[in-house]
This record gives C-alpha cells, sequence and structure tokens, in this order.
C-alpha cells in the first residue's frame, strides 16, 4: 500500500512538473515569436506613416518653381533616423528564411535611394522646371517602392506569426500525448505494485 501510494504521489508530481515546464516553453517560445513579429509589422507600418509625413511636407514645393532658400530640413532629418531605427528593428528578426533576408535586404537598398533623392532635393540640384519634375517623379517611385516592401515584410511577418500558431497547435498535441502516455505508465506500474 505504501508503495502503491509513494508511485502515485511521484506520478503526480513528475506529469504536473512536466506539463508544466512542456507548457512554459512553448508559451515562452510563442511570446518571443508574436513580440518579434509584432515589432517587425509595427516597424513596417510606421516606416510608411513617414514616408507620407515627408512626402507631404517636402514634395509638394517640387511641383512649383525652385525656391530662394533651401527647405528647413528638420522634420527629414528626425525622420530619417526613425526610419534607419526601423529597418534595424525589421533586420533584428533572425529568420533564416531567404525570402526575409531577401526583402529586408531589397528594403534598406530603397531607403538608401529614397534618401539620396530627398539629398539632392536639399542640396539644390533641381534648379529648372525639368529637373524639378524628374526629381519628383523620382520620389514617387521610390515611395511607392518603399510602400510595396512594407507591405511585403508585414506579410511575411503575419505569415510567420501564424506559422508559428500552427507549431504551436502541433507541439501542444505532442506534449498531450507525452502527459498521457506519463499517466498511464504511472498508473500501470501503481496497479503493478
Amino acid at each position: 500500500l505504501f508503495y502503491g501510494l509513494l508511485t502515485i504521489i511521484l506520478l503526480l508530481w513528475s506529469v504536473g512538473a512536466a506539463a508544466l515546464l512542456l507548457m512554459q516553453d512553448s508559451a515562452k517560445r510563442f511570446d518571443t515569436r508574436l513580440r518579434t513579429d509584432y515589432r517587425a509589422i509595427d516597424a513596417a507600418q510606421s516606416f510608411r506613416t513617414m514616408t507620407a509625413t515627408i512626402n507631404v511636407r517636402y514634395l509638394s514645393t517640387l511641383a512649383g518653381p525652385a525656391p530662394e532658400q533651401a527647405p528647413d530640413r528638420t522634420l527629414y532629418d528626425q525622420l530619417r533616423k526613425e526610419m534607419v531605427n526601423r529597418v534595424m528593428i525589421i533586420r533584428s528578426d533572425e529568420s533564416s528564411e531567404g525570402r526575409w533576408k531577401d526583402v529586408v535586404g531589397r528594403l534598406e537598398q530603397a531607403t538608401n535611394t529614397y534618401f539620396e533623392g530627398y539629398e539632392n532635393f536639399f542640396a539644390g540640384k533641381a534648379v529648372d522646371r525639368g529637373e524639378r519634375e524628374a526629381l519628383l517623379q523620382f520620389q514617387s517611385m521610390q515611395t511607392q517602392r518603399l510602400t510595396d516592401l512594407t507591405e511585403t515584410i508585414m506579410n511575411l511577418a503575419e505569415e510567420k506569426l501564424f506559422a508559428g500558431t500552427r507549431q504551436l497547435g502541433e507541439e501542444s498535441g505532442k506534449n498531450t500525448l507525452f502527459v498521457v502516455t506519463l499517466v498511464l505508465l504511472g498508473t500501470s506500474i501503481a496497479a503493478l505494485i
């Protein structure tokens, strides 16, 4: 009787501890994945907002004649730093997936090209009407390119998030099978004793 009760007590402790450890591990991994993917989605979305803010502030001046003095670039410099930070946040997702690395690399290139266009704008290189229209068109194309790339990043991050949820469901099924096996094994040992 003593050994039978001891076996049942040990069984309860071991099954409880195993289930607790498995649940904590799954929850921790899912939380990490959720935080990383959400940060990437948030960074991509705010990236689009920042390009829109910069364009509204500065691109409208390209439609008219060249101003006598260079426009104030304080807002641009501030948002440029934020955009660089957002790219770093997106890059910090150390996903081994090739598509993710490819899109992030293209986003960095597009961001640098976008910045080069604005540096030309602030340097006053576009003086006559044709050059200003060409720069306006160039920046519009770069903005569209950035919008497309950030949309792709948001879609990939959502895909990874849903894949993580599916993987968690599969692991939960395996964990349940493991706990049930432990319970049956312990019950058999207790009955044998």
